[in-house]
C-alpha cells in the first residue's frame, strides 16, 4: 500500500530539516535494505555519497516514493536508535524540532 497523500505533505514539510540533522549510519542503511525498503541499486547509491546531507535528502526521496510499510520500518529503525529516536514523533507529525535542549524529556512521545 502506498503511502498516503497527508504522510506524504508531512514528510515534505520537514524533508530538509530533517536532512540535516538525521544520520544516515550503515545500520539504518543495511536494515532498510534488509526490510526491502530501499533495493539493492539505492542501498549502494547511498553508501556512496559522502556528503551525509545529500544521502539523508535522497533516502528521504526513496521514503517519499515507497509504502506505508517501507514508513513504518523507517521510523522503527530511527527508533531503534537511542540518538535519533526523537526524529520519529517529527517525522509522524511533520513537524521539526526547534529547541534540542529538552530532547530526552520526549520518551513518552515514542511509546
Amino acid at each position: 500500500m502506498p503511502l498516503c497523500e497527508e504522510s506524504r505533505k508531512r514528510l515534505r514539510r520537514i524533508r530538509g530539516r530533517v536532512s540535516q540533522i538525521m544520520n544516515t549510519n550503515s545500520k539504518l542503511l543495511a536494515y532498510l535494505y534488509q526490510e526491502r525498503v530501499i533495493g539493492e541499486t539505492d542501498y549502494h547509491y547511498l553508501r556512496s555519497e559522502s556528503e551525509m546531507t545529500n544521502r539523508n535528502l535522497m533516502l528521504m526521496d526513496i521514503i517519499l516514493r515507497g509504502s506505508a510499510r517501507g514508513f513504518a520500518s523507517f521510523c522503527e529503525c530511527l527508533h531503534s536508535d537511542v540518538n535519533q529516536a526523537y526524529l520519529v514523533p517529527c517525522l509522524q507529525r511533520g513537524t521539526y524540532i526547534t529547541n534540542m535542549s529538552n530532547v530526552s524529556s520526549w520518551s513518552y512521545l515514542l511509546a
